[in-house]
């Protein structure tokens, strides 16, 4: 599966970035607040939009597998998410 050509994928992945690597101090620890606030409402008006594979890793909170996935590597390695098969 391709990830879609939306115009939530180019802002959702600056805010994993943003997210991912916070600067030091209140700013960055404000600024990294408000973009997690971000990606949550980009996943709540764009969920039935996104692959089912993208929307697990945002709720999950996986987001170095979702800014992975975002670029495109569909490969993500499995991890330990807690759901038992």
């Amino acid at each position: 599966m391709n990830v879609p050509d939306s115009t939530w994928i180019a802002p959702l992945r600056k805010l994993l970035d943003d997210v991912r690597s916070p600067q030091p101090g209140k700013e960055g620890l404000e600024k990294m607040m408000a973009a997690l606030a971000d990606v949550e409402s980009i996943l709540a008006q764009n969920r039935s939009q996104m692959p089912p594979e993208l929307v697990h890793f945002l709720e999950r909170r996986s987001y170095d597998k979702a800014a992975r996935y975002c670029d495109g590597n569909l490969g993500t390695p499995r991890g330990t998410c807690g759901i038992r098969v």
